[in-house]
Parts: C-alpha cells; structure tokens; sequence
C-alpha cells in the first residue's frame, strides 16, 4: 500500500505544519512549491535557511519577499524590488524570480508589457474607484487583436479605462477615431478594424489607436 505526501502551505510557500504530514520516502522532494527549490537542514544541527531557491532570486516564505532585487527592475518601478508576486502569489506565481504568470489568463508578463501589467494594477487599486473589472485579450485566440492592443499601451494611451454607458456616444467616437486615423472606412477581405481605447469608453475617440486587424469570430 502506497501513502502519499499532503503539504499545506501559506500564501508565499510557508508549510502549515499543523496539517501536513510526511510520507516515508528515502529521498524528500524538494520541488514542491511552485516548482520551487526549498533550503533547508542543510546545516550539521539540522536548522537551515528555510528559503526558497529560484533561478534568479531567494524567497523566504515567512515574509513573502525576495531576497534579492528584482533583476528586471526597470519594467516593475512602481512595485518594491524586493516585492513578491504583486502581494498575490496564487493569482501570479513568478517561478524564475523576475516575471509574474498570469493563472487565471494563461498570460506570463515580462519587460515592457511587465511594466504596463504592475503599474496598471497598482494605479488602479490604489485610487478611490479601486479595481472595477480586468478585460483579457488573449494572444492565442485574438494574436492581432493582442498585438494591436500593447502597440496602443507602447505609444502611451491608458490601461485604465472607465466604461461610457452612453451607447449614442459610442458611435461618435468611432467615427472621430477613424476620421484622425486617416484610415478608409472598410478594410480589405479577411480584415476588421479595431481600436484602442475603445469607443465605449470616455478615452476613447480622436486620440485611440485605429488598425486593421485579422477579423476573428466575437
């Protein structure tokens, strides 16, 4: 009869030793954590650092910060170097040390677009409105679409939106959208435009980036 091992843990890695139990392995499997490396009894007397190992940075798990700085630091200036996982390590576990991974999109940010994802999530739930609601594009269903969209962050239009509920102004600015895009109003077969920000939006209007994009099935 074979007994498995259960191992709770805390948010950052920190085992609930209360509810968790050993299994009688010869050899302790010490990627566990998020496919982390654990330190520890590596001294004679059987203590150690308790610190997970990543690729690039330290861990330890009781205060749920790195070690080391963020190697990547210039695309996370709005977060602490030493911060872990945006304070939310179920949601965005960062396995190397240097990039969050989005769980629930299937997203992994990393340089520039690393830089939109902390300062957008910061900004937002720091003001007064707080975070209302995230809108994914997702590369691998939509990739043009995704493209165009970080194209838009790039040449500086907002990643926080707030929606219009106005529907007849809607119309208005996508019509001031196209005409200061220079674009015709229809593209070729195959294709279907796209903006950002969105006419639905009060940012949206004269100042959105407008493209033909691959269409794709709403």
């Amino acid at each position: 009869m074979r007994r498995k091992m259960r191992v709770n843990y805390y948010p950052c890695g920190l085992t609930m030793a209360g509810i968790s139990d050993q299994a009688p392995l010869k050899l302790e499997n010490r990627f566990k954590f998020n496919d982390i490396e654990i330190n520890h009894k590596e001294f004679s007397d059987g203590t150690g650092l308790e610190l997970y190992t990543a690729k690039l940075r330290g861990l330890d798990p009781q205060i749920g910060r790195w070690w080391q700085i963020d190697p990547k630091i210039e695309s996370a200036e709005a977060w602490s170097p030493y911060s872990a996982m945006l304070d939310n390590p179920i949601r965005y576990p960062d396995p190397l040390g240097d990039s969050i991974i989005d769980i629930s999109g299937g997203v992994r940010f990393t340089d520039e677009d690393a830089q939109i994802a902390f300062t957008a999530i910061k900004q937002q739930s720091e003001s007064k409105e707080g975070l209302k609601g995230v809108h994914f594009v997702y590369e691998s269903e939509t990739s043009s679409i995704y493209k165009h969209t970080l194209n838009a962050f790039r040449l500086g239009n907002p990643n926080v939106l707030q929606f219009d509920a106005n529907r007849a102004s809607w119309s208005t600015r996508r019509k001031a959208a196209l005409r200061a895009s220079g674009l015709p109003p229809k593209g070729s077969d195959g294709l279907q435009r796209d903006e950002y920000p969105y006419a639905s939006t009060y940012e949206g209007g004269a100042d959105a980036s407008v493209a033909y994009v691959t269409r794709h099935r709403k």
